[in-house]
């Protein structure tokens, strides 16, 4: 067993709302802190990361310069301007048969699902409901809606 192949249990999570990663020194602070942290995952929500190109340069500029971020880095992109979501997942961390299961079209889904060094199964989620001010979103919702698709994604056995 290596390092990385710990006997835990779980895994440990936090979920943060960051209002935007436009700023490259709270984007340094974000992935300082996560280096520092014993989070496994962290879900992030309101990324505000519009394209791939976007997302790539942010990573290699990770928490400051020489200091990018090596661990997993998964997202679904809003825009420029509002929404997006993504999971960052600890360097060291066993994701064998790592896939997406569900992105919604607005950037406030994603799911994606794993299984461990010992092929135990195991699945993220990370939410940006909608909370416009005067506007309904019961679509969103609804059992048919976007959120009940990413609950319900991928292999019904993973955590």
């Amino acid at each position: 067993m290596t390092e990385q192949q710990t006997c835990r249990s779980g895994l440990q999570l936090a979920f943060v709302n960051v209002n935007g990663l436009g700023d490259q020194g709270k984007r340094h602070q974000l992935f300082q802190a996560l280096q520092r942290s014993p989070y496994d995952l962290l879900l992030v929500a309101e990324t505000k990361c519009g394209s791939d190109a976007q997302a790539v340069e942010w990573i290699q500029q990770g928490a400051g310069p020489g200091l990018p971020w090596t661990g997993g880095a998964h997202w679904n992109h809003g825009t420029s301007h509002a929404r997006g979501v993504a999971i960052f997942t600890r360097a060291g961390l066993v994701m064998d048969d790592l896939q997406t299961d569900f992105q919604d079209a607005e950037g406030r889904l994603l799911r994606i699902s794993w299984k461990d060094a010992f092929k135990n199964k195991w699945a993220a989620v990370v939410v940006y409901a909608p909370v416009e001010t005067g506007t309904q979103r019961p679509d969103f919702f609804s059992l048919e809606g976007p959120l009940c698709q990413a609950l319900t994604a991928g292999d019904p056995a993973a955590r």
